[in-house]
């Protein structure tokens, strides 16, 4: 966790209370590296430094801890979830960074205050650590398996197959926002004092406590609401949004920066975590599409079709067996192959 203004100041008086009083002490040799020494002074500290080869040395220490320390000029924009702000502005995320009143100079007085004490165990542990680093911690979590994620707070995430979740040390302390890439199934617990948010693309989906699924594709993000109440909204425009509610789903093209007009849900989209496709009366197309996108296959239709399906459940089965049951449904108009990318669709010269 990065320095805090008033431990930072504490520790530059403790340092100071350390020195000897003297005019070659730490105040004034950090005082005649920022030119704030006084011309008497600087002339005493000059003729000090001229005569003792010690001093000279320790003063060209001092002297390259000064420049390096220049470099710590972004710590008035210090932020305890800088780092985080870095990660979310990957998706979109630009928001205002809360400000440590702490000025450079001040930084670079501290940092030459630490070593003139001999503090050199201090400086790389106290300083590089917590300024030229960031400590915040974030969690990533992908797989090639479906996988189930606990929050700290008691929220559980579902994560799809190659899907990825990444939150920052103070989840469920400061904030209750994560970064979705890939889909995922979040069932969210209730506090009202600290909302949850996905951030996702250039979207942000916003909730206090309910269940949805979002899905995104190349161009769009698909929020459906299971229970309870949801803000989807773009980052960048909060009031560019949408309000969804149990049975409810949008999509939020990233492109366009817009959103489709609400549906009810379609239950075969969460088909990857329930095991559980649904059609009644759905076009061929719309059913082939569907079987690709939840078995993630690439779809080549080599035939228009005109039939409908009439209702069917399928619950736990392969996508050959699905295909199958389909086949036999339509009187084995079409033929079909299934590689490790594709679902090919073809046309059979001969019905029976």
């Amino acid at each position: 966790m990065l320095l805090s203004s008033v431990n930072f100041i504490s520790y530059f008086y403790y340092l100071a209370s350390k020195m000897k009083r003297n005019i070659y002490n730490a105040q004034n040799i950090a005082r005649y590296f920022a030119g704030e020494l006084d011309k008497e002074n600087q002339e005493i500290m000059d003729n000090e430094i001229g005569k003792d080869k010690n001093k000279k040395r320790e003063m060209r220490d001092f002297s390259i801890v000064w420049e390096e320390s220049e470099k710590l000029d972004v710590t008035d924009k210090i932020d305890v979830d800088g780092d985080w702000q870095k990660v979310r502005s990957r998706i979109g995320f630009h928001n205002r960074q809360k400000r440590i009143p702490v000025t450079g100079y001040f930084i670079r007085i501290a940092a030459i205050l630490v070593v003139a004490v001999g503090l050199t165990v201090s400086y790389n542990l106290f300083f590089k650590k917590s300024l030229f680093e960031s400590t915040q911690e974030y969690k990533v979590l992908a797989d090639n398996e479906i996988k189930k994620v606990q929050l700290p707070d008691g929220s559980v995430v579902t994560l799809n197959k190659g899907s990825n979740l990444i939150y920052n040390a103070n989840f469920n302390i400061s904030n209750r926002e994560v970064i979705l890439e890939g889909e995922g199934y979040f069932e969210v617990e209730k506090n009202k004092s600290i909302p949850f948010k996905v951030y996702v693309s250039k979207s942000t989906i916003e909730v206090l406590g309910t269940r949805f699924n979002v899905k995104p594709s190349l161009k769009d993000i698909t929020v459906s609401v299971d229970e309870g109440h949801v803000a989807f909204y773009e980052t960048e425009m909060k009031n560019n949004k949408i309000e969804l509610v149990e049975n409810e789903q949008s999509s939020f093209n990233s492109e366009r920066l817009t959103f489709e007009s609400k549906i009810p849900v379609n239950h075969n989209i969460m088909a990857w975590r329930t095991n559980k496709l649904s059609f009644n009366g759905e076009s061929l197309e719309i059913v082939f599409h569907t079987i690709a996108d939840i078995f993630n296959k690439k779809l080549t239709l080599q035939v228009e079709f005109t039939e409908t399906i009439n209702p069917v459940v399928f619950q736990d089965q392969s996508i050959t067996d699905i295909m199958n049951s389909i086949q036999l449904a339509v009187g084995k108009k079409f033929d079909y192959v299934i590689n490790d990318e594709e679902l090919i669709i073809s046309e059979k010269e001969e019905y029976w």
